[in-house]
């Protein structure tokens, strides 16, 4: 029935309508905590996708907050410490950055680059956070949002339980797991799980020598009382 009225409108000699879909080159990036080797990663893909032939090496400037600004890695990594703000951009080219900016996702823009070359630039900046990527909360944020309303009550409310009955820890790990923001570490991964490693084992002998403290001078009290009867 709507094809003989459309013929009847278009005429029989209508061309067929071609629907193209374009697809959009996503700037968004995985939630993830990175650290001075990842940085060095990407700094030599954006030197690799800058480079020109014609032209001298392409520099790079890390931006700490709005008021920090770095041009080399041995800078970070005296300067140590964390950032959730945080950019790193090819000099001359302002538009052309990779920001973390606090609870947002990471972000990448690259205008200069074609369509194909932006294409390669956001796979191979995927690959290096997906490598450090917040499993569980990125695995949230992809949910259908109304889904996500529902675990945000949920979470509010675990919280709530976790501030008011457990130990800060455990809401210190509820935090990081599912608020978080995405950061860049000024420490080497197998540096920072050293120090992790060490502070953890600090814990471990305090508690240690808390309960043998505690049974000696249980074992002392006891020994006391039994001279004295």
């Amino acid at each position: 029935m709507l094809l003989p009225i459309a013929l009847i409108i278009f005429g029989s000699n209508a061309t067929p309508m071609t629907v193209t879909t374009v697809r959009k080159i996503p700037s968004e990036l995985p939630h993830a905590h990175l650290y001075l080797e990842d940085v060095e990663e990407i700094c030599k893909i954006l030197l690799d996708a800058f480079s020109r032939p014609s032209t001298s090496q392409p520099t790079i400037l890390f931006s700490i907050g709005d008021d920090l600004q770095m041009d080399s890695i041995d800078d970070l990594e005296r300067r140590g410490g964390s950032a959730k703000d945080f950019a790193i951009e090819v000099v001359g080219y302002s538009y052309d950055r990779i920001r973390f900016q606090s609870f947002m996702n990471p972000e990448a823009d690259f205008y200069s680059l074609s369509d194909s070359g932006r294409w390669e630039m956001h796979n191979k900046l995927k690959a290096v956070f997906d490598a450090r990527r917040f499993v569980i909360k990125n695995a949230i944020l992809g949910f259908p949002e109304l889904l996500r309303f529902s675990l945000a009550i949920v979470a509010t409310w675990g919280v709530l339980f976790l501030l008011a009955y457990l130990h800060a820890r455990w809401f210190i790990l509820a935090y990081i797991v599912f608020l978080g923001p995405s950061r860049v570490s000024f420490v080497r991964s197998h540096d920072r799980f050293k120090q992790v490693s060490e502070v953890r084992r600090g814990y471990f002998r305090d508690v240690f020598m808390l309960i043998l403290g505690g049974v000696i001078g249980k074992v002392i009290d006891f020994a006391v009382r039994r001279w004295l009867k």
